[in-house]
């Protein structure tokens, strides 16, 4: 049951990120970013906590 909770609030703190800028946003763990990825990822990168 607290994987359930917590992906809902996760899904809700990227709904109410979303509506900040109006547009998508992606929450990521940076330790889950494949390395092949990551030199694209990092440039539109914007940190928020």
């Amino acid at each position: 049951m607290k994987s359930k909770k917590v992906i809902s609030l996760i899904k809700n703190t990227a709904y109410y990120l979303e509506e900040i800028p109006g547009c998508r946003v992606d929450l990521v763990v940076p330790d889950a970013i494949k390395p092949r990825m990551k030199p694209s990822i990092l440039r539109d990168l914007i940190h928020v906590a």
